[in-house]
């Protein structure tokens, strides 16, 4: 969550500037994205992640550069710079706000956190009991996988830890975790489906 907070302290920070700096013109459309950034922001520090799709946006609509003659778009907060392609009066390129792209999977996995999530095996060979119904709370963001902490005896160990990934499929909701032992000698990695 660290890199999320100073992301978002940086998106805060960036739409404000980008804000302050076209106040004697407030309808140039990067006041909007401005806006949005302050936003999805501000929810993010109240620990409302319903609105993650806002920072999506906001990161998504900094990335293009258009000028055509004397129209310019330019959507990019505070800093821009941008590399194009000039083809008589027309530019179109991209901005170094693409760099920022990094940051979506941490702001989609936002979804997760302060959530009660229940696992179950996916497989009959997993390692976990077929009819264990696993809950744990999700706490933290960490290298793009959820952080929880649960209580879970198996084969007479203490799990109290679990790192959670979601997994893309288009038919229910998968996941890899691994849980660690209470002492972190022992770990064990599973495929399971997962409701929150």
């Amino acid at each position: 969550m660290k890199t999320l907070k100073i992301f978002h302290l940086f998106a805060l920070i960036t739409s404000i500037l980008t804000l302050n700096n076209n106040l004697s013109n407030f309808l140039v459309p990067a006041t909007l994205i401005s806006l949005i950034g302050i936003i999805g922001s501000v929810l993010f520090f109240l620990k409302n992640y319903n609105f993650n799709y806002l920072m999506i946006f906001w990161i998504c609509s900094q990335f293009i550069y258009l000028k055509i003659g004397d129209f310019s778009l330019d959507l990019s907060q505070f800093f821009n710079f941008n590399l194009s392609l000039n083809i008589g009066v027309l530019s179109i390129g991209g901005n170094i706000q693409i760099l920022l792209f990094i940051f979506i999977k941490p702001i989609l996995l936002t979804k997760y956190i302060n959530q009660n999530i229940t696992i179950k095996p996916y497989t009959e060979n997993s390692p976990l009991r077929k009819d264990d119904r696993i809950s744990f709370m999700s706490k933290d963001i960490k290298s793009n996988k959820v952080i929880g902490i649960l209580n879970y005896e198996l084969d007479n160990l203490e799990y109290d830890n679990i790192i959670f990934e979601p997994i893309k499929s288009e038919r229910m909701r998968k996941a890899g975790v691994i849980l660690r032992s209470v002492n972190h000698s022992q770990k064990i990695n599973a495929t399971v489906t997962y409701d929150y």
